[in-house]
């Protein structure tokens, strides 16, 4: 039985059951939601439960389309940290199709 997620954070993982969201096993997935939509409270039960390795290393690797951009480079920021302005277009949340910086980003992970 995986440990169970607190009720505060449903605001943040709004499309998941949090019943079925194991905190070890979806890191990136907490990680991410709690930094671009966390109030006080989540932010604070994230750096109680996550170390700032797990942190960075979720930012360093970031998903595609799941960041706002604000909030991305202000814990890019926050962490002193900087990333492949690639990785960096290709995580924002972006309801505008861009095929060029999907086919470069495809290319340069050898995926094309």
């Amino acid at each position: 039985m995986s440990p169970k997620l607190p009720g505060f954070l449903q605001s943040c993982l709004w499309s998941y059951d949090l019943t079925k969201v194991n905190p070890k096993t979806n890191t990136g997935i907490i990680i991410t939601q709690v930094l671009n939509w966390g109030g006080r409270q989540q932010l604070d039960w994230l750096f109680e439960n996550y170390n700032e390795d797990e942190i960075k290393r979720v930012m360093l690797h970031p998903s595609r389309g799941v960041w706002l951009r604000d909030k991305f480079r202000y814990w890019l920021n926050k962490f002193d940290m900087l990333i492949d302005p690639l990785e960096f277009e290709v995580a924002i949340r972006d309801l505008d199709f861009r095929p060029r910086l999907q086919q470069m980003f495809f290319e340069r992970k050898g995926l094309l």
